[in-house]
């Protein structure tokens, strides 16, 4: 598998740190892309076959599908305070999140080191988006953050199919 030099523009806790080598090869399956490793369509964007940032309507729906058949064993995880379990899926799905609100909004995530700038200009977003991704990237394994992490999937699926709708019909 090759390895990959994360750029200092892609550094961001709890994530990456920068030079941090990660191995990582093309995903063959959106779902593969979303389940192995954060940020996969980001950084390899001119290497795969998908845009989600272009396709939502397509691919999307994928990223909630994930979400919802895998919160029961992470809300489990962190009742049962298995926070070493628990850390790596709990960033996935927080690296999804983060994913959808970009794409949703049209933009591919080119840069981490301004995510909350490019957060603040979005017309698509959950009620006090940004303070509530700072409070579970500082805590990613604690029970409020899984609880705001859970709330801000639910509201951004409802922006999601609101925006879905209003497009469809204006097409």
């Amino acid at each position: 598998m090759p390895k990959y030099v994360i750029p200092e523009k892609m550094a961001l806790k709890p994530f990456f740190t920068e030079g941090e080598m990660i191995e990582i090869s093309i995903p063959e399956t959106f779902h593969e892309a979303m389940t192995s490793g954060y940020f996969i369509l980001d950084l390899l964007a001119e290497k795969t076959p998908y845009y989600p940032w272009i396709e939502q309507q397509k691919l999307l729906p994928d990223i909630f599908a994930i979400w919802k058949s895998e919160k029961e064993s992470l809300r489990d995880m962190i009742a049962k305070r298995q926070k070493r379990l628990a850390e790596l899926p709990m960033r996935q799905q927080l690296a999804n999140l983060l994913n959808v609100l970009f794409w949703l909004n049209g933009e591919q995530i080119t840069s981490l080191q301004d995510w909350k700038q490019r957060v603040a200009m979005f017309d698509l977003q959950p009620v006090n988006a940004h303070e509530r991704l700072i409070f579970i990237m500082e805590r990613p394994v604690h029970h409020h953050a899984f609880i705001q992490l859970e709330q801000l999937y639910v509201e951004l699926e409802k922006l999601m199919q609101k925006q879905f709708a209003i497009y469809n019909k204006q097409n």
